[in-house]
């Protein structure tokens, strides 16, 4: 019991103490009646006074838990939101907990990502943030780009305690689904990956496309051999 009492939160303790206190001021109300009836009063409203504290805490705390346990919702936005934003918007709009927008897109531009979720009909009443990336050239992209941006993000989710995350991009997903949280990823379809080919064939979501090219090429012995390993 002593160990539990030190485990708990500081609120808790204060309001089994002041429970505690009450007992032995209802037994010391009872004396006082014995003595004076001012005595009598004072130990009544001191008495009333350690019930109400014990009784405060002891609802504050279970408001505070259960605030606590929603889970907070991370987002990317680019090839994810804005991919299937008709689901996304419904989730983000009925999700319990608090909402992250978390996007690599550079500090200097997070003003066109919160236009564009504005035009989706999120305000910033929808979400908490928008969590941006870093300051880069694209021209001088290269494969280390998204690997930092992996440990960039999963920091961002550390951070604000995001337990749930969406993100279509392979580097990111593949490095934060080993790191506690719960990690989604949007499956793009064929035609959207064509639409984007031509725009940017390396910083868009054409990366899925990579991912799930070693399907073409897969053979049974391949996977029997895999299976029976």
């Amino acid at each position: 019991m002593y160990t539990a009492f030190l485990e708990a939160s500081l609120r808790m303790r204060v309001a089994a103490i002041s429970f505690v206190a009450a007992k032995f001021m209802f037994v010391g109300t009872a004396l006082s009646m014995l003595i004076s009836n001012t005595l009598t009063i004072f130990s009544l409203s001191l008495y009333g006074a350690l019930v109400l504290l014990s009784i405060v805490l002891s609802l504050w705390e279970g408001l505070a838990t259960k605030k606590n346990s929603k889970m907070s919702l991370g987002l990317d936005f680019h090839d994810t939101i804005s991919y299937d934003p008709k689901f996304f918007v419904n989730l983000i709009k009925s999700w319990p907990g608090d909402v992250y927008i978390i996007t690599g897109t550079p500090p200097s531009k997070l003003y066109e990502v919160e236009e564009a979720l504005n035009e989706l009909g999120l305000g910033s009443t929808h979400y908490k943030t928008i969590l941006g990336g870093y300051e880069y050239d694209k021209s001088q992209m290269g494969l280390s780009h998204f690997k930092k941006m992996a440990r960039h993000k999963l920091k961002l989710l550390q951070k604000h305690n995001i337990e749930v995350y969406f993100d279509d991009n392979p580097f990111y997903v593949s490095y934060i689904k080993d790191h506690g949280i719960s990690t989604f990823q949007p499956i793009v379809s064929r035609d959207y990956l064509e639409e984007f080919e031509e725009a940017d064939p390396f910083f868009t979501c054409n990366l899925q496309k990579m991912q799930f090219d070693y399907l073409e090429s897969l053979e049974d012995c391949e996977l029997l051999k895999k299976n029976n390993a």
